[in-house]
């Protein structure tokens, strides 16, 4: 699971479910996406032309 560090803004990996337990509670980290993974973003369709 990755948190980001709201104060300093670092994103870490945090498999141990104690660990992820204990940043769930902490105000002072946020649960982010996997910053690793490319994000995807859908094209636009091409709109068909009859010719």
């Amino acid at each position: 699971m990755w948190f980001k560090n709201k104060l300093t803004g670092v994103n870490w990996h945090i498999v141990d479910e104690s660990h992820i337990k204990r940043l769930k509670a902490d105000e002072n980290y946020e649960i982010v996406a996997d910053p690793t993974k490319p994000k995807t973003t859908r094209k636009k369709a091409t709109p068909k032309t009859k010719e």
